[in-house]
């Protein structure tokens, strides 16, 4: 089996999005559970704290979106997946190969994937990428595979 994707990029705003959402999530019961504790205990200054906590985090990841050492998120890519790994082609030359049995975890959004190669990096992967809804269910069998096998 071969599927071979499309060529895409993440936009600024897509890749904002995401990164945002992921660092909202990580810390949403953290603040929840401080923003109690705060209400019970009357403590006004940790209120405040947690109120602005979402702005630093917006923040953070605007600057990462934006930083010139974080651009290459942003190249052009194509992603070749075969039975045995995944080849990340980037238009700049650029080659990254990721072995199926690495993947840590996969996120099925509704307009794209999120493979983890690690506890907080992962490839984004564009659905409408794929060439055909045969290599969506393909691409999404292989995902079954490599969950059965772990």
């Amino acid at each position: 089996m071969e599927i071979k994707t499309k060529e895409y990029s993440l936009t600024p705003f897509e890749s904002f999005r995401i990164l945002y959402y992921d660092s909202i999530k990580k810390i949403l019961l953290a603040l929840v559970i401080l923003t109690i504790i705060g209400l019970i205990v009357n403590y006004k200054l940790l209120v405040i704290f947690i109120g602005i906590m979402p702005i630093l985090i917006m923040i953070k990841c605007w600057r990462f979106v934006n930083s010139r050492e974080n651009a290459c998120y942003l190249k052009k890519r194509r992603i070749d997946i075969n039975n045995k790994k995944l080849s990340v082609y980037r238009d700049d030359g650029e080659l990254m190969e990721v072995l199926l049995t690495n993947i840590v975890k996969v996120l099925k959004r509704k307009q794209y994937y999120l493979i983890y190669i690690a506890k907080d990096s992962f490839l984004y992967l564009p659905i409408s990428a794929f060439n055909s809804s045969k290599d969506i269910n393909e691409f999404e069998l292989l995902l079954k595979q490599i969950n059965n096998a772990k």
